[in-house]
């Protein structure tokens, strides 16, 4: 069957289905969508990793899936056989490992995906591998980018535009993986792929399976799939054009009804809006710290917690409260659920094990996003609430100066209804709390109301903090970088750089 939206809660997986005709040399079964199952693994700097078995020359490799690059690469020490072209190449990851490249040579090899054959697919052949992570790893053998293309990408391609021999003439034509896909098809409106981030069964992990759907275009396709998703949802075009990056325009985001300031510091940003950028591979939104704060303060029972350096760090919630979020892209509010905003943690005071939850969605670390044209990432725990459909356009046609080229755009359809998830936020998280130590409530709602009792992150004695409890309705306005330390205040054993690393994720930096 293939995928469509109303899809299954249980086991956490990314689908992809990617409707479109092939060029001719590709091979597709059109009549029947190719369904192909992989995983997702926890690997460097907390990010969410995905993997899938492709076929090469015959030979099967385990690959990661970056839905953010465009180029292929496989271990050298990993394949043989392949038409080796001799031309030396080096792809950046600049999220990865302080932006480390790898580098090898462009080969052509048959490449196969599920049912889908590229007879001439230019991939890398990699000799240099510093990310140390898969370097050393025994089960991946490379990457597949599934990316759309950027004004000086893919690197392998460019390093083609540069080769020119008669006896490769399928040089001077060659296209990313996708493209194989996309290129032949002179209906952009099919140009797309679709990720659905499900959950896991107590709904807090992500775990289970990654399933990849890929067919050709035919007409009866799925009929319910593109109602679903062209019907009940608005394009979104993607703000910063020419980047690379699946960027939207938030124009509102709401805690319990209340209204957060989103303070953009990006001058040609609208007013009272913010650039965010869509990463499948963070687990956790990355938002400035005011912005955070602000979030979070609309929260009943919330206290900010201090880092060990004495620093604002991160919230400590109540972990059966819930809040009602939003947020606002392209005129459509999608309701984000409040099982997806807070995490379990464990903690020890005096020697003894207990439980609270802190807010999920990360600081950014100073200068983070300083050469980006976006201020925010929205993760997982957003895109687990939406249905997400990315169309390409025509990004894989070289634009010219008279050149009028569709030009990629998002839609989402909103997955979570708020009344439901307030509901199931109660009976998961008190039945997933059951498995952990004693909750330590915030002193905002009783927890700790001494100041002299030992800290629970650092074991030692609390230089700040109140017995008064927060039980007023949060102001709109929320906390301030000014008036922060008005409001109780605890230790944090995270930092706020621990807590920015939740924005990696995989290959460059235009991530999906």
């Amino acid at each position: 069957m293939p995928f469509c939206w109303k899809s299954s809660t249980r086991g956490a997986f990314l689908a992809l289905l990617l409707l479109d005709g092939m060029r001719a040399s590709a091979q597709v079964d059109d009549t029947t969508p190719s369904i192909f199952s992989g995983s997702i693994i926890a690997a460097g700097n907390n990010e969410i990793k995905y993997t899938t078995t492709l076929t090469i020359n015959g030979k099967s490799f385990t690959v990661l899936v970056d839905p953010a690059g465009q180029d292929l690469w496989i271990k050298r020490d990993r394949i043989d056989n392949l038409d080796v072209t001799g031309i030396p190449t080096a792809i950046q990851y600049k999220l990865y490992d302080g932006g480390e490249y790898v580098g090898g040579e462009v080969a052509f090899a048959e490449v196969t995906l599920g049912n889908m054959t590229v007879k001439q697919q230019p991939l890398l052949t990699v000799y240099s591998n510093p990310i140390t992570w898969i370097n050393e790893s025994s089960s991946i053998d490379g990457v597949l980018g599934l990316g759309y293309r950027s004004p000086g990408s893919p690197t392998i391609l460019s390093a083609l535009g540069r080769y020119v021999s008669d006896s490769k003439p399928e040089a001077s034509g060659a296209d990313t993986f996708l493209d194989n896909i996309f290129k032949q098809d002179p209906d952009v409106s099919k140009n797309f792929i679709t990720i659905d981030l499900a959950r896991g069964p107590d709904l807090e992990e992500d775990q289970g399976n990654l399933i990849l759907g890929v067919r050709a275009h035919n007409d009866s396709v799925n009929a319910t799939y593109i109602e679903g998703i062209e019907n009940e949802s608005v394009p979104v075009p993607v703000f910063t054009e020419g980047t690379g990056d699946w960027t939207v325009l938030i124009e509102e985001i709401t805690v319990n009804g209340n209204q957060v300031p989103l303070g953009s510091s990006n001058k040609t940003t609208w007013k009272d809006a913010v650039v965010a950028l869509l990463n499948t591979a963070a687990p956790r939104s990355v938002f400035s710290e005011a912005l955070r704060d602000d979030f979070y303060n609309q929260w009943e029972g919330g206290v900010q917690l201090k880092t060990a350096s004495g620093t604002p760090g991160r919230w400590h919630i109540p972990c059966t409260q819930p809040a009602t979020a939003t947020v606002k892209i392209g005129g459509q509010r999608y309701p984000i659920h409040p099982i997806d905003l807070t995490e379990i943690t464990r903690t020890e005071i005096d020697g003894k094990p207990y439980s609270r939850c802190l807010s999920g969605i990360a600081a950014s670390a100073p200068g983070q996003f300083q050469d980006k044209k976006y201020e925010i990432v929205l993760g997982a725990d957003f895109l687990r609430n939406v249905y997400a459909m990315y169309n390409y356009g025509e990004s894989y046609i070289p634009p010219s100066e008279n050149s009028t080229l569709a030009l990629p755009y998002m839609k989402l359809f909103s997955k979570t209804d708020p009344v439901q998830a307030t509901a199931e936020h109660a009976r998961v998280r008190t039945a997933n709390l059951s498995k952990f130590p004693p909750e330590y409530l915030p002193k905002a709602v009783g927890g700790d109301t001494t100041e002299d009792t030992k800290d629970p992150a650092t074991n030692s004695d609390t230089d700040s903090g109140s017995s008064q409890k927060n039980t007023k309705k949060p102001a709109t306005r929320g906390v301030g970088s000014e008036d922060r330390g008005r409001f109780p205040a605890l230790r944090d054993p995270e930092s706020e750089i621990s807590e920015a690393r939740h924005l990696n994720g995989i290959g460059s930096s235009h991530q999906i």
